[in-house]
């Protein structure tokens, strides 16, 4: 069994979870989750990303007991346990199989990695930051801009 998240673990996620949750429910865009939750990408990758967001294009790969496919969104919290994997595996599969946009927050360095699909391939990550006061937009969530300040605030 893996170790539950630490409280500044849930703290970081809080903030873009109710932002995200909040806008997608205001403008009917779909639906958001956060872990505990499986996401089966293929017969032999199961993920439980910390928060995801499905459009409402896509809400057929919502099952029963777990999502049947890649989400559109994909968020991640980094730590010195995951962060290889995170930005190794799971990045390469969320690439490989269709994930659209995958954020990596690194609490340590108070930084977010986006990884944005062009075609079938991820382009390279674009690195904001909270000191420079960077918002994170997204075209899968248009006008919903997320401080990284208020993010990754300690």
């Amino acid at each position: 069994m893996s170790p539950a998240p630490v409280p500044f673990h849930q703290d970081l996620l809080s903030y873009p979870h109710l932002r995200i949750g909040g806008h997608v429910e205001a403008h009917e865009l779909g639906k958001v989750y956060f872990a505990p939750l499986g996401v089966q990408l293929s017969v032999h990758d199961v993920v439980q990303p910390d928060l995801l967001f499905v459009s409402s294009q896509r809400l057929q790969i919502i099952g029963p007991k777990r999502l049947e496919g890649a989400p559109d969104l994909v968020v991640e919290v980094l730590s010195p346990s995951t962060r290889r994997r995170d930005l190794g595996e799971k990045r390469a599969r969320y690439e490989l199989l269709g994930v659209q946009e995958y954020w990596a927050f690194d609490p340590d360095a108070a930084t977010a990695q986006v990884f944005r699909r062009d075609g079938d391939r991820f382009l390279p990550p674009i690195l904001l930051s909270a000191e420079a006061d960077d918002r994170l937009t997204t075209p899968l969530l248009r006008g919903l801009p997320i401080s990284l300040q208020k993010v990754l605030r300690r």
